[in-house]
């Protein structure tokens, strides 16, 4: 699929005080990422620590404030993606002292979920939000260029409390965090597999 827009940076979606509040939330949850729930693969591919918001009425503060940006970008970029839910938040730490990063991948699944919640689902749209900027390292990239390019890849330095959205299907890493400790809120917006 060839898009006119394949992502976007938005203006500021959560405020200081959602921003503390998340971090302390996230940090009083943390656990080691793994991929797929499994652990094997996860040494060289990614290497940071999650923890997970379920949607209800402790953490609609955030959720709220993401589907309304959600539904403008996919409108602004021209993608009018047909979709119903949106998974889990994922909070996610990268530490510094650890050269924490995450490979290059997609978020986009080969198979739509089987799971009862998503059945039938995949995801279409993901974003980041950056929840601070005290760190070095820790770039966002995304691969644009076709195979035949020199230059394939962007590096965005997200703005705090904005948000970086795209398709599922765009691969992207996070590069390793060479010092401090990087915070982000990652979600994926999910429907009807494309027809």
């Amino acid at each position: 699929m060839i898009l006119k827009y394949q992502f976007s940076e938005t203006k500021r979606v959560l405020d200081d005080a959602t921003i503390s509040k998340i971090i302390q939330m996230g940090n009083d949850n943390i656990e080691p990422a793994k991929i797929d729930g499994t652990e094997e693969a996860i040494e060289g591919h990614r290497k940071s620590s999650i923890a997970w918001f379920k949607r209800n009425q402790q953490t609609e503060f955030m959720f709220g404030p993401i589907l309304n940006m959600i539904y403008m970008e996919n409108v602004n970029n021209n993608w009018n993606f047909d979709y119903d839910m949106i998974e889990d938040l994922q909070f996610t730490k990268y530490e510094g002292s650890k050269k924490q990063h995450y490979d290059w991948h997609a978020d986009q699944r080969s198979t739509p979920y089987t799971d009862d919640e998503l059945y039938g689902k995949i995801r279409k749209i993901s974003f980041s939000i950056i929840l601070n900027t005290d760190y070095e390292g820790g770039n966002f990239e995304f691969e644009v260029g076709a195979p035949h390019e020199k230059e394939r890849t962007i590096t965005l330095t997200p703005k705090l409390g904005c948000a970086i959205v795209f398709p599922s299907f765009m691969f992207h890493r996070v590069t390793p965090v060479t010092e401090g400790t990087r915070y982000s809120l990652v979600g994926w917006i999910c429907g009807k597999p494309f027809v």
